[in-house]
């Protein structure tokens, strides 16, 4: 063998090795931390701890307790978990395709889903509830029966987003909608914030919550869902119609600076001040150069990147 070739292998050995030591690191402390060195002490490295991505999963009325125990031993075994109220529900109309046909299963509740629960199998492990910033979802109990407002994703009923007139529009009247079922609501309403605080303290007290994984993060709202899928944008956030913003050039700026930055300083003081840590699903990296998610990156404790949020 010339001494090329074996310098190539000896390579491939050492590259080999020391990955699989890594691997084995990562895997046995069951934690990984990205320090990125911030520079600012207002903003935090993106720290993900063993944090659970985890569904309930199909159930039905007659799904075996020990088969539900056993589920609930599997969440414990994590150090952070988040679930949304949907989770202690199998869904009323909870249906998956099996092959060629659409199966629906019976609703069920089981209380055994708590984080006093999972805390009793581990007492070290966090709690958190997904909810959703500003959306509503047409799969949420309430929206066709407003009686049952058991299985929301955020905190309001449509209900009180229609009385209020909290649904986002564009500048013809058309409501804002991702896909088909996610309704995206104005934050910038009057008494929206106030009220989603209030709403999501009172559904969030006395359950055991460590915190929560707010998803949803819009900063820059009229580029993303609106100039940028051919809308029109609403007077009340359209530069071009602000006589002291008519020569900016960044068209998110009363969104931002009226409805976004309000709301959200408001809710992450009130949930910290309540004993809530924050999680932001995709709510940006920091020192990201972009002063909009530089600022709300630094008014929350960590951050999770979509797939591991329960959604």
């Amino acid at each position: 063998m010339n001494r090329k070739k074996l310098i190539i292998l000896v390579s491939a050995f050492v590259i080999l090795v020391v990955g699989s030591i890594f691997s084995w690191e990562v895997r046995e402390n069951n934690q990984f931390q990205a320090d990125l060195n911030p520079t600012s002490s207002n903003l935090r490295s993106v720290k993900l701890n063993n944090y659970g991505a985890w569904g309930w999963g199909i159930g039905s009325s007659t799904t075996p307790t020990a088969e539900l125990q056993s589920r609930l031993e599997t969440m414990a075994s994590f150090d952070k978990i988040d679930y949304g109220e949907p989770a202690e529900w199998a869904n009323d109309t909870n249906c998956r395709w099996e092959g060629s046909q659409k199966v629906c299963y019976p609703g069920m509740y089981w209380d055994g889903l708590s984080p006093q629960s999972l805390k009793n199998l581990n007492p070290d492990i966090q709690v958190y509830r997904y909810v959703t910033l500003m959306s509503k979802n047409i799969n949420d109990s309430d929206w066709n029966n407003p009686a049952n407002t058991t299985k929301m994703w955020g905190p309001f009923t449509k209900a009180e987003i229609e009385s209020n007139d909290w649904w986002l529009k564009d500048g013809t009247g058309n409501n804002i909608i991702e896909g088909s079922n996610l309704h995206y609501l104005d934050v910038g309403k009057t008494g929206y914030k106030e009220d989603y605080l209030s709403k999501l303290l009172e559904r969030l007290s006395g359950k055991g919550f460590d915190g929560v994984v707010l998803d949803l993060w819009w900063p820059k709202m009229i580029t993303d869902w609106m100039i940028n899928k051919g809308k029109t944008v609403p007077t009340q956030y359209d530069v071009t119609k602000d006589a002291d913003l008519t020569n900016d050039n960044d068209p998110n700026s009363l969104w931002y600076k009226n409805a976004w930055q309000p709301m959200i300083s408001y809710v992450a003081s009130g949930l910290k001040q309540a004993g809530y840590k924050i999680v932001g699903n995709c709510a940006g990296e920091y020192n990201s150069g972009d002063v909009k998610y530089d600022w709300q990156r630094a008014q929350i404790d960590e951050v999770v990147y979509e797939q591991l949020a329960w959604d």
